[in-house]
């Protein structure tokens, strides 16, 4: 978690994540973006109630190399439901347990609309993904479209840099480019 101070909190076992300049608006807020709880070791994106994991380990490997496509692996936050056994203390009214699992795309509106779904964020462009039920890794600042499983639209070829989002006929293509060197 780059850009972040981290401050212990005895009393609630957990180190809390401010901004690390005192400048930043919201430095001396009691709401944090992350929180390590000290008892489980979970970290948790408190915007999204999801828990942060580590993306080194194996199993996340395909889809990393898909995003790397955009960013560097290790700037590709994954982030899953947060276990039950960790409290999570937002202001938010949702209840986990009222949850509806959707197969619906999620948009920008309704990104945290279903908690069960796994998120994968890539902050330094604003984008976010959802792992569908089916397998898709859906947008959420475009939505109705999905990653495409081919890469390859007929130009740029050799382009390594860039993904390609289709809706699902794949009548419609919107191709996100980083800023590359």
């Amino acid at each position: 978690v780059e850009d972040y101070s981290h401050w212990l909190d005895r009393t609630a076992r957990r180190v809390v994540f401010s901004p690390a300049r005192f400048t930043h608006p919201q430095f001396f807020s009691d709401k944090f973006d992350y929180v390590l709880y000290l008892d489980t070791g979970h970290v948790i994106d408190t915007s999204s109630q999801r828990c942060l994991i580590n993306n080194s380990n194996g199993i996340w490997s395909w889809m990393l190399n898909i995003f790397e496509r955009l960013d560097r692996p290790r700037d590709v936050h994954i982030l899953a439901p947060a276990p039950a056994a960790v409290a999570i203390n937002t202001n938010d009214n949702d209840d986990d347990e009222n949850s509806i699992m959707s197969d619906e795309p999620p948009t920008v509106a309704n990104r945290h609309h279903d908690r069960h779904l796994p998120l994968i964020s890539i902050p330094r462009y604003g984008l976010e993904f959802t792992l569908m039920h089916d397998g898709r890794l859906a947008s959420v600042q475009f939505p109705s479209m999905s990653i495409s499983p081919q890469q390859c639209f007929g130009t740029f070829y050799g382009l390594r840099n860039g993904l390609l989002l289709t809706n699902k006929d794949g009548t419609r293509r919107v191709w996100l480019a980083p800023h590359c060197e």
